[in-house]
């Protein structure tokens, strides 16, 4: 009984953990790694509730001949071994999206999607909220403003976050605009060159999405900033949270082994 109502619980978990990585993929077409792993991870668990009998029938049956027998084994060593890291990298990037920033530390605000027409994706616009609020808690700290302007996007990052800040209230003083970057290592290399250029607060508050706070210190430390770096977060749209935070678990090796291999 217990095992049956247990196995009903973990199903009906990873059910709404599989429309959570569905979401994105039918209300804004947003397909990645993040969703693809994570519905099929979901749909792996679920199967195991659902068809235990069957799974025990299979695993018997493979562990009866020597190479069926190593592939199971090698199959299940590599699900807890990526289960263990998920588990380890999940809990870096939770601790460093909690990093207070030092005080009055500059924030680099990292830009998003602009729409054609001017208007600002769910994520800029929580981006630039963020560093609001920062701004207005601290009123002695400045803010680099980072992103350039795509082929479909309105207007530059910069430029958005800029306009939306100085008509919220901030002193343009205390806004310097980047708009060269097309990436968060050039985000980061660029507005670094800014702080030093304007003599600026060389602690550095980073303003994005709590998910990628981790992928943006890697980022700084690979570049030698060797100032304190805080983290403050943007508020995420819970819908693609999952989809996004999954997707650091695959971007982060990339980063590194892209940073140390150049």
């Amino acid at each position: 009984m217990i095992n049956s109502s247990l196995r009903l619980s973990i199903f009906i978990l990873f059910s709404v953990l599989f429309l959570f990585f569905l979401g994105p993929v039918l209300t804004s077409s947003i397909l990645n790694l993040g969703n693809i792993f994570g519905m099929a991870a979901s749909l792996y668990v679920m199967s195991r509730c659902l068809f235990r009998d069957k799974y025990k029938k299979l695993k018997r049956k493979c562990l009866k001949k020597t190479p069926t027998k190593i592939m199971w084994r090698t199959g299940q060593t590599v699900i807890a071994l990526f289960t263990c890291y998920a588990v380890m990298i999940s809990t870096a990037m939770i601790y460093f999206s909690a990093i207070k920033p030092a005080e009055n530390a500059t924030a680099i605000t990292l830009g998003a999607k602009v729409h054609p027409d001017g208007a600002p994706s769910r994520a800029i616009y929580d981006r630039t909220k963020a560093c609001y609020k920062y701004l207005k808690k601290h009123p002695r700290a400045k803010a680099v403003l980072s992103g350039g302007q795509g082929s479909d996007e309105g207007t530059s990052e910069a430029a958005y976050m800029y306009n939306a800040l100085a008509e919220s209230g901030i002193s343009p003083s205390r806004l310097v605009t980047e708009d060269k970057s097309t990436n968060t290592d050039e985000n980061i290399k660029n507005s670094y060159e800014l702080i030093k250029k304007y003599s600026l607060n060389k602690n550095i508050a980073i303003t994005t999405d709590s998910y990628h706070q981790l992928r943006a210190r890697l980022i700084a430390k690979k570049q030698g900033i060797t100032s304190q770096i805080g983290a403050v977060n943007a508020k995420t749209y819970p819908w693609i949270y999952p989809t996004y935070f999954v997707r650091e678990w695959f971007a982060l090796p990339y980063e590194y082994f892209k940073q140390t291999t150049r």
